[in-house]
């Protein structure tokens, strides 16, 4: 009896056992199901995300190449950018300012003074001759009006060479505060006394600027022979028959100061002994 009495009693037992159990693993079942599938909701979503990305990098790609083929067909290239402007820290509008200012001024002179003349044609044309005086006597005007003192920022492009009882060198002009180049190189001419207290700091080209004080000798000439610039325009043609070129005679030039020894310089009074 006690065997047969004790027999549901277990089953009763197991079947509570295996409801609670039951109880518990259902709810943690159903909680996974649930995060797996928001889990799969979100990749899906990104999927999603990722090929409209994809097909807008594929449109993207065949607008470009669309471009590229008309661009090669029409043989048109992109246009390039324009230059950025040269900062100069200089009153270009003054002649004497820079040899590119002088240049420019003298291009503006001579197309003045030519304006209403004519070149006529070769050998003893009349009208050739005319205008050959025209342009002589504008040059003799030039190498007059423009002979002045300056003060430019140089650099050397060449060392010192012996010329005649003095001495040439090569120079390159800059703005003292932008560094940017001036026009052309030019020649200078120093004397056997300026060249020698310059010696040792003119020997070759350098990155050194100097303050070059002196005088500015432009030298235009007539030449008949020259009506148009040639491949290497050398010397510079100002304009029909007119060439020119550019000299400095040289009265001083010293190293420029740097900044910190013009800040001393600018305070004035001896300063006191330690």
């Amino acid at each position: 009896m006690k065997s047969v009495a004790g027999r549901p009693a277990a089953i009763l037992l197991t079947i509570l056992v295996v409801a609670a159990l039951s109880g518990v693993t259902r709810p943690a079942a159903a909680q996974s199901q649930a995060e797996l599938r928001r889990e799969n909701e979100r990749l899906q979503a990104k999927v999603e995300d990722l090929e409209r990305e994809i097909e807008r990098l594929r449109k993207s790609n065949q607008d470009l190449e669309q471009a590229l083929r008309t661009a090669r067909q029409s043989g048109s290239r992109p246009a390039p950018a324009p230059p950025k402007p040269e900062k100069v820290s200089i009153d270009e509008s003054v002649p004497s300012a820079s040899p590119r200012a002088l240049a420019r001024a003298m291009t503006e002179d001579y197309a003045t003074t030519t304006k209403d003349a004519e070149r006529g044609d070769t050998g003893d044309d009349p009208k050739r001759i005319a205008y050959l005086r025209t342009v002589d006597r504008w040059s003799q005007r030039m190498n007059r009006e423009h002979r002045t003192p300056i003060e430019w920022h140089v650099r050397v492009i060449e060392g010192a060479q012996r010329l005649g009882g003095g001495y040439v060198i090569r120079l390159q002009a800059v703005d003292p505060e932008t560094d940017v180049q001036l026009g052309d190189p030019f020649d200078a001419f120093l004397s056997t006394t300026v060249a020698g207290r310059l010696s040792q700091r003119l020997g070759g080209a350098g990155d050194d600027v100097f303050i070059l004080k002196g005088t500015l000798v432009p030298a235009v000439r007539v030449n008949p022979d020259r009506a148009e610039k040639g491949p290497f325009d050398n010397p510079p043609l100002v304009g029909a028959y007119a060439e020119f070129r550019l000299g400095v005679t040289v009265q001083t030039m010293l190293p420029k100061p740097e900044p910190e020894k013009e800040e001393k310089a600018g305070t004035g009074g001896a300063q006191p002994r330690p």
